[in-house]
């Protein structure tokens, strides 16, 4: 079986900025280039390969969520003006085309008596205020970057107290009609996140403890028709902290449980309801098993190459450690203060090949921006399955019995299992 390691290196890239510039946001785009956003608002794209600097220009610097939309777009919520925008970073400037004012229509109508059907521009100052404060508290943007498709979620309560979720799908090609639209009605807060590139998405609520688990799938694509209301039958004991895709119909919520021990994960079928459950049980080593953790994220995940990168949390460190799902081993660990006033951010390419890490430090004349690239690189831990894996490469396991082939690894290894 491969694991997964990171191969780092440190790279500074010069800049040119004033005293007290600060690192907003990080996004990797394709072909090892990344695109630093800093807290005035500026904006570079570094090529990494040759540390060289492709373009630079400036947006809002109150502005939040910002999200690749696909290799040549970054979409943003522009506080400042409470609009949605597309960067192009072809042309190097605002898509004019997509500069749509937010709260949507739909998300602004909360109050409206049954019946009515206009929509309102006088609206009072304190709806206003309002307004403002649901595009910077409650709106959140993400994206299906495969399908060059913008999710955009707005959060309202509704005049029965409850969470109202307005989901909005928007395709630039059609924009400004909207690809699809659906509203979700919860109890309790959520959280929502892609369950992949592609398609689909879910809908959670943010603290469930003892309680049964509620949620929505939504495949866009499928528009009304694709949404399922799924929920496990078993309660849980603990709350989760991220939800996640696990190969083909099945969803993973990660779970810390509710006394200090280790985290959980509970995976739903959504074809045939069948629910599993387990320990996810990294650090077990040396006959130790009772060491406790916490599961503080959940920052990446490849079910086709069998891995996580999850943030881990224990009474003496914190590390960002990569798992080897199924049996849940820990193949490459990296230590770093979580603690630091320079807040450690990370970075995750579109193609799962790298991570960067960095941290939001204020730059001093002189100073470089200094960032560390983690590039995923397989391995086998097992000298003998080592082995194995290479005579299989080799066309050995076809030409010989397999049975005989491990009798000779055997006696050359003998103290490894096989």
């Amino acid at each position: 079986m491969l694991h997964y390691r990171t191969k780092e290196q440190k790279i500074d890239l010069p800049h040119s900025f004033l005293e007290g510039a600060q690192i907003q946001k990080i996004l990797c785009l394709e072909l090892q280039k990344v695109w630093i956003l800093f807290t005035s608002g500026a904006y570079q794209v570094w090529n990494l390969n040759h540390k060289t600097k492709q373009c630079e220009g400036q947006i809002s610097a109150q502005s939040k969520n910002h999200t690749i939309l696909n290799a040549f777009n970054i979409a943003y919520i522009d506080l400042l003006e409470s609009k949605l925008k597309i960067l192009d970073l072809q042309a190097n400037q605002i898509n004019q085309k997509i500069n749509m004012d937010l709260p949507t229509i739909t998300a602004r109508n909360e109050q409206k008596p049954s019946g009515s059907g206009s929509v309102n521009n006088n609206i009072p100052q304190q709806n206003q205020q309002k307004l403002q404060l649901m595009v910077e508290e409650n709106t959140q943007l993400i994206s299906l970057p495969q399908q060059s498709l913008l999710i955009l979620c707005e959060q309202r309560t509704n005049l029965k107290g409850q969470f109202e979720y307005i989901i909005t799908v928007i395709q630039l090609e059609i924009f400004p009609q909207f690809f699809s639209q659906f509203i979700y009605t919860s109890q309790q807060l959520c959280l929502i996140k892609p369950l992949n590139k592609k398609d689909s998405l879910i809908l959670w609520p943010n603290l469930v403890e003892n309680t049964q688990m509620s949620f929505l799938v939504w495949n866009v694509l499928n528009k009304e028709k694709g949404c399922l209301s799924l929920s496990f039958k078993e309660p849980f004991s603990g709350c989760a902290v991220d939800a996640t895709s696990w190969g083909s119909n099945k969803i993973a919520f990660w779970i810390n449980g509710n006394t200090y021990s280790k985290p959980e994960m509970k995976i739903l079928n959504i074809k045939d309801g069948q629910e599993f459950k387990g320990l996810i049980d990294c650090y077990s080593q040396n006959g130790d098993n009772d060491s406790a953790w916490l599961l503080a994220d959940v920052y990446h995940i490849d079910t086709e190459k069998n891995f996580a990168v999850i943030q881990k949390i224990d009474e003496n460190t914190s590390s960002l450690d990569i798992i080897s799902l199924g049996k849940f081993k820990c193949s490459h660990s990296i230590p770093y203060d979580s603690s630091s006033q320079q807040n450690t951010q990370f970075a995750f390419s579109q193609d799962s090949k790298y991570f960067i890490q960095y941290t939001q430090q204020l730059f001093n004349s002189g100073n470089d921006i200094e960032i560390i690239v983690h590039t995923f690189e397989p391995f086998i831990a097992n000298t003998r399955i080592r082995a194995m894996f290479l005579m299989e490469k080799t066309g050995l396991l076809a030409q010989y019995d397999e049975q005989v082939i491990r009798k000779a690894l055997s006696m050359i290894y003998p103290k490894n299992k096989i």
